[in-house]
């Protein structure tokens, strides 16, 4: 499965407004349906289309072959949202099976927030990664040129499930509430493996019964620094940033667990791509590996990595995203 990384820098790469209509929706087409000259795309379908900044995707080649909703009609302001929901199956735009999140879990779906840089004109940079199966998206949020502020991350497509049964295993990681400083994305994690994270859904639990459940993201907690928030701890208790002994940088793979059916957490897999940054940044400059590619040694050899800073219901931290070709 051919993995891709789409910049915002890349010669061909579609410009638009942080907070414009459309937003999402101009870079996601461009990135997973159309590509453009440099990047082939990443061989997802435009399924059905409303009115401007109205697309439902659709999976690709080896994926569950979901569709994800995306509502960016919002007209051009800060602080606006796109509406996200996933679909088992769809027959128009907004319209489908096993809507996840249901009205009663977020009304009106997930948010897929925009900027609020106070210029609603400006191009910020972004960030896509994906293949035939999944993306996850990066861009400024609050930022203003990645001098100030932090990112707003997204994502959308099948884990690597630890059950060959398990054909319902695709999450939506949107966050729960407006704006990009709102309670979930990709960053929002869990201290423990029934904390639940804050916009995640999986389209079914672990059994393959009933509608889209929430689910909890999970890392290495104790190297982390004791905090449900990717790249962020309120003490120095994490990793020092770099490690001093060998000069590395650590990072986690991300775990998806449930406490649904039962009382105990269910593991139910990995998010393949992301890593959660193990060491103490927050407080640093956004420029500290803000889009930085480094390449992996160890147990991460042949593996390239970019990160990214973010922040959710107000804590700042970073996600690291594999951006080499080494996905399952």
């Amino acid at each position: 499965m051919t993995v891709t990384a789409y910049y915002s820098s890349d010669t061909h790469a579609p410009s638009v407004g942080i907070a414009a209509q459309a937003f999402f929706t101009t870079i996601l087409t461009a990135c997973l349906v159309n590509g453009y000259t440099g990047k082939s795309a990443a061989g997802w379908t435009s399924a059905y289309t409303g009115s401007t900044g109205q697309v439902a995707y659709q999976q690709g080649a080896g994926s569950n072959g979901f569709f994800l909703n995306v509502d960016d009609s919002a007209a051009s302001a800060n602080g606006s949202n796109a509406r996200v929901q996933m679909f088992e199956t769809m027959s128009a735009f907004g319209t489908g099976t096993n809507g996840t999140p249901t009205t009663a879990q977020i009304s009106g779906g997930g948010y897929f927030p925009r900027g609020n840089n106070g210029t609603d004109t400006l191009p910020g940079r972004w960030l896509v990664i994906a293949d035939a199966k999944r993306f996850y998206m990066w861009h400024e949020g609050t930022s203003t040129s990645g001098t100030t502020g932090f990112g707003v991350v997204v994502g959308f497509g099948d884990i690597d499930t630890f059950g060959a049964s398990d054909i319902y295993a695709t999450l939506l990681m949107a966050y729960s509430g407006s704006g990009p400083s709102g309670a979930g994305g990709m960053q929002h994690g869990g201290t423990t493996m029934v904390s639940l994270s804050s916009g995640n859904y999986m389209m079914r639990r672990f059994d393959q019964l009933s509608t889209g459940c929430q689910i909890t993201k999970s890392w290495d907690y104790v190297k982390g620094g004791q905090t449900a928030y990717m790249g962020n701890s309120t003490a120095a208790t994490a990793l020092a940033y770099p490690n001093p002994v060998d000069g590395g940088i650590y990072v986690s793979p991300v775990w998806v667990s449930e406490a649904i059916v039962s009382a105990n957490p269910v593991l139910r897999g990995v998010v393949p791509g992301i890593w959660a940054p193990l060491h103490y940044l927050v407080g640093t400059p956004a420029s500290v590996l803000a889009l930085d590619t480094v390449t992996g040694s160890g147990l991460t050899a042949g593996k390239t990595f970019t990160f990214c800073n973010c922040q959710a219901n107000g804590n700042a931290g970073w996600v690291c995203f594999e951006t080499s070709n080494t996905w399952s």
